[in-house]
């Protein structure tokens, strides 16, 4: 085991054991008495300049100074020992054993490390992070560098100094849960997921899964120095304009949205949707691009079947939004271009036949009950082509005198393109429903006719405030819950989103159920269709509320130092360390007025100067 073995580590001084200078350390540097301890300076005097300095750093230092005796022995421990871990140093020097206190799992790697370091002839440091008990029974996370000064007749120990790193494990672990949880958004999500390079060929650092099932090529292929290249990939006839539409998004400093095509590994042509952004360095440089690219070949290919349609259907028709008709008994008498057209018959074809021929046998007696009836209230049913295919209508009819007898006049509308984009829509909803649940926000749908009417709200609106989706939505609580002290101005962007459709990036403060304000990040859109028309409102909501607390301690922790530093009644420096210009070194960057009226020069001055060691 070399110069000690692990019984070692597990021994405690027994009270009669404890060397009294170790009280006396720590009396000292808490600033109590003991007895005839009390240090004197160097001339023989009492306590001198730089005693009363150490002194005051130690008591508000907020990192652990402590000496241990190989076997784990406290022998001094600085007052942080107790402000941050909770132990009463009179108490516990010459009494514990720091070793029992180290978290089981840790413990052999902290005894691994400290066999190492005493195996060494010359004076050697080594640093670890461990997990240590606290006085309350938790466990913190802590920072050690131990240095090993046995050798040393004013030591004869290590001396260890401990900084409290819960904090950062704890936001480290938190980093790695979101990474975890966007690698499964990304996993589940029916996208090629892309970080590239901004050159010709656009060659991947990172690939998701979904670019085998997409290109054909596994995503390690595409990667640099790989096999491929996914610009490779782009046909002939885009790789320019794609190209070009990056190069002028990121000179713009905006993302971009492209349609191209891409050839796969066999062969086949795929039609995909891009959507990416620039990757900045510190100076504004591009670094990468970052991405998703959708195959909406399925999509592309039902676009191009109805173009085709429609050009069909505009070289029959002249011009025309309804078809008409004009029924006696059901038998139809008349019919206008734009119906024949509808349907694909020549304009005389459909007179003199029963116009349920033009409705599928599933809806003729839906056709029937409102010919009957008499009603004039529009409803939905489905034809049918002469070609045999189907097509959604909305038909409306009223009661009509024509050359002397009572007839029925009816209008269709084809609806054919909206029913698709609203099955489309229930599809869309139904395929992203499941990535959408599983992001840490909360995602909502609103009408777009400024109503607030919601459509949508997912689940973790009520991990988030406490209420159920049904109940956020039947109450529309957004306003009602929204913080008085921000009320105005968040509602004064909600004005602005609904004059002018402009995308909203807020922050602000929600009630939630059981009365805790709650900060979050609204980012919301107006999406329109094609033709620019609103369709829909669609944002989430991010809670930011850890985000602002920390915020909110950093300044009064900044409040705190700055109020300590200004009002110490010694002089405090901060002094620039040792860097590539010599100017720069040792200079002071901030000085309180206790230095100054120490040293005598104004804190102009002293700021223009360096210190002289």
């Amino acid at each position: 085991m070399g110069r000690y073995t692990r019984p070692r580590y597990r021994g405690r001084k027994r009270e009669e054991d404890v060397d009294p200078s170790d009280h006396d350390r720590n009396e000292l540097h808490s600033g109590a008495r003991s007895g005839d301890h009390e240090p004197t300076h160097a001339n023989g005097g009492r306590p001198g300049e730089d005693v009363l300095w150490l002194r005051s750093a130690l008591k508000n230092a907020s990192e652990i100074v402590k000496v241990v005796d190989p076997d784990g022995t406290l022998r001094y421990a600085s007052p942080a020992f107790e402000k941050v871990l909770g132990y009463d140093s009179a108490e516990t020097v010459g009494t514990m054993n720091v070793l029992d206190h180290v978290h089981p799992d840790d413990l052999p790697r902290v005894l691994e490390a400290t066999e190492r370091a005493l195996a060494e002839e010359s004076v050697v440091s080594n640093v670890a992070e461990y997990r240590f008990r606290h006085a309350d029974g938790s466990w913190r996370w802590v920072e050690s560098v131990g240095t090993y000064l046995l050798d040393d007749p004013q030591v004869r120990g290590i001396v260890v100094n401990v900084r409290d790193v819960t904090g950062r494990r704890e936001a480290e672990e938190a980093a790695r849960e979101g990474e975890r949880r966007l690698a499964s958004v990304i996993s589940n999500a029916h996208a090629y997921a892309y970080r590239c390079l901004n050159e010709p060929g656009w060659p991947n650092e990172y690939a998701s899964d979904y670019a085998l099932e997409l290109t054909g090529y596994p995503p390690e292929d595409l990667l640099v120095g790989g096999k491929v290249q996914l610009g490779d990939l782009i046909v002939e006839e885009d790789r320019q304009r794609v190209w070009d539409g990056v190069q002028e998004a990121i000179a713009e400093g905006r993302g971009f949205e492209l349609r191209y095509a891409i050839r796969r590994s066999d062969g086949r042509i795929r039609h995909v949707r891009e959507y990416g952004q620039g990757v900045y360095g510190e100076g504004g440089e591009v670094v990468a691009l970052e991405g998703l690219v959708y195959d909406i070949t399925e999509h592309r290919e039902a676009e191009e079947r109805l173009r085709e349609a429609e050009e069909r259907l505009r070289g029959l028709a002249d011009a025309a939004f309804e078809g008409l008709l004009i029924a006696d008994g059901g038998v139809i008498l008349e019919a206008n271009r734009a119906l024949t057209e509808m349907f694909g018959y020549a304009l005389a074809e459909p007179v003199g036949r029963s116009a349920l021929e033009f409705v599928v046998p599933e809806h003729r007696d839906l056709a029937r009950r409102k010919i009957a009836s008499g009603s004039e209230d529009p409803y939905d049913l489905v034809g049918v082509r002469k070609d045999g295919t189907r097509i959604d209508l909305e038909v409306r009819g009223r009661a009509y005198s024509y050359r002397g007898r009572s007839v029925r006049v009816t209008a269709v509308r084809d609806v054919t393109e909206r029913k698709a984009a609203e099955e489309a829509l229930r599809e869309a909803e139904e395929r992203y429903r499941t990535l959408v649940e599983r992001i840490p926000a909360v995602t909502f749908v609103d009408r777009a006719e400024g109503s607030e009417e919601p459509v949508y709200v997912s689940p973790q609106v009520e991990g988030m405030l406490g209420y159920a989706p049904e109940e956020w939505m039947a109450g529309r609580l957004w306003r009602e819950r929204l913080h008085p002290e921000d009320r105005e101005r968040v509602l004064r962007s909600d004005e602005r989103f609904d004059r002018d459709g402009e995308p909203v990036d807020e922050e602000y403060r929600l009630l939630a159920k059981d009365g805790r304000a709650v900060w979050v990040r609204e980012e919301t859109v107006l999406v329109r269709g094609e033709g620019g028309e609103p369709l829909f409102v669609q944002g989430i909501l991010t809670d930011i509320t850890e985000r602002k607390d920390a915020e909110r301690a950093l300044r009064e922790s900044e409040e705190r130092f700055r109020g300590t530093f200004e009002d110490a009644p010694i002089g405090v420096a901060l002094v620039g360390l040792p860097s590539s210009s010599p100017e720069a070194d040792r200079r002071y960057l901030r000085v309180n007025p206790a230095l100054c009226e120490m040293l005598g020069y104004s804190e102009e001055e002293l700021l223009s100067m360096t210190t002289p060691t």
